[in-house]
C-alpha cells in the first residue's frame, strides 16, 4: 500500500463485485476515489491506486504562505514605525490548471503596546476559486512596550498641531493686547501711585 494512501474501505455483492472506497492525501490535496465492480480483490486495488495516481497527476503543490512570512505590518501608536505580523505556519495547497489562487489577509492597520512577541493579532485564509482552503494566525514578530507619558504627549502634539499652534497664537495675541491696554494706561498717569520708602 501507498505511503500516503489515508483510508479505505471494502465491499462486495454479486452485483457490485469488488468494491472499494479509498482516500489519500499528497502535494496538499486529498482525494476520495471508488473502484465498483472489479472482477477480484487485488483488481480493486490496483484500480483504486491507478484512480488516485491519475488525480493526484492533476494537481501541482503550492505554497502560497510561507511559515514566518510578513504577511502584514500595521503601524505602531505612539512609538511609530511599524510591527510585522508573521505565519505561523506554511500552507500548502494543491491546484488544478486554471484555478485561482487568492490569499486573504485579515489584520489591524495600527496596534498599540504592550504587544508581546507571538501574541495572534490577524490571520491569513488562502481560497481556491473563492472557497476557503487553510487558514492560518498571524503572530506579531517582535514586543511592544506600553507607550510612555512623553510618547503619548507627542503624538497628541503631532496630531494636533494647528489647533495648538491657533491656540497659542490667539492666548499670545490677547497678552499683546492687555499688556497694551495696561501700558498705555499707565502713561496717561491712570496707574496707582506707589511710595517706596
Amino acid at each position: 500500500m501507498a505511503p500516503w494512501v489515508t483510508g479505505v474501505k471494502t465491499g462486495h455483492t454479486f452485483d457490485a463485485g469488488y468494491v472499494l472506497v479509498g482516500s489519500g492525501r499528497r502535494k496538499g490535496v486529498e482525494l476520495i476515489s471508488v473502484a465498483i465492480g472489479a472482477p477480484t480483490d487485488e483488481t480493486r486495488y490496483s484500480d483504486n491506486l491507478e484512480l488516485l495516481e491519475y488525480g493526484f497527476s492533476q494537481y501541482k503543490r503550492r505554497l502560497p504562505v510561507h511559515a514566518g512570512q510578513d504577511l502584514a505590518d500595521p503601524s505602531i501608536r505612539y512609538a511609530g514605525g511599524v510591527l510585522p505580523l508573521r505565519a505561523a505556519r506554511a500552507i500548502a495547497v494543491g491546484l488544478r490548471r486554471g484555478q485561482k489562487l487568492d490569499v486573504e489577509v485579515e489584520a489591524p492597520a495600527e496596534v498599540e503596546g504592550p504587544v508581546r512577541r507571538g501574541a495572534v493579532l490577524g490571520r491569513a485564509t488562502v481560497f481556491v476559486d473563492g472557497r476557503r482552503s487553510a487558514s492560518v494566525p498571524l503572530r506579531a514578530g517582535r514586543s511592544i512596550p506600553r507607550a510612555s507619558a512623553f510618547d503619548r504627549a507627542r503624538d497628541f502634539a503631532g496630531d494636533n498641531l494647528i489647533p495648538i499652534l491657533v491656540g497659542a497664537f490667539v492666548i499670545l495675541m490677547v497678552g499683546a493686547l492687555l499688556y497694551r491696554r495696561v501700558a498705555r494706561r499707565d502713561k496717561k498717569g491712570g496707574g496707582p501711585e506707589v511710595n517706596l520708602k
